[in-house]
């Protein structure tokens, strides 16, 4: 699906007065096909906000694996990022985004 057009709201408003695709898109200056778009993701959905399950899923920061990194943590704290990122396989970078975003 596209990326949501700043006219969606006026797109769906017009569509709910009645007007035609044609009439929608001349009206607005907007391609054709996002008035199509934009009807359709309101039909199927009901409203025009994102559908849930968009965008690249999370392979390491699971919750499996951040509720390791806690343990690991609360069992000693002052161990390194460094050491724990080796120990459990992953970069340091993601280890590094576990403690400081997650925990």
């Amino acid at each position: 699906m596209t990326a949501a057009s700043p006219h969606c709201t006026l797109i769906v408003d017009f569509y709910k007065r009645g007007l035609s695709t044609g009439d929608i898109f001349k009206r607005l200056g907007v391609h054709r096909n996002t008035v199509f778009a934009t009807i359709r993701r309101f039909n199927q959905l009901g409203h025009l906000k994102d559908r849930t399950g968009r965008g690249r899923p999370r392979t390491v920061r699971t919750p499996a694996k951040i509720k390791a990194v806690r343990e690991k943590v609360r069992r000693n704290a002052h161990r390194s990022m460094k050491k724990m990122s080796d120990d459990m396989d992953i970069s340091y970078t993601s280890m590094r985004r576990i403690v400081r975003k997650e925990l």
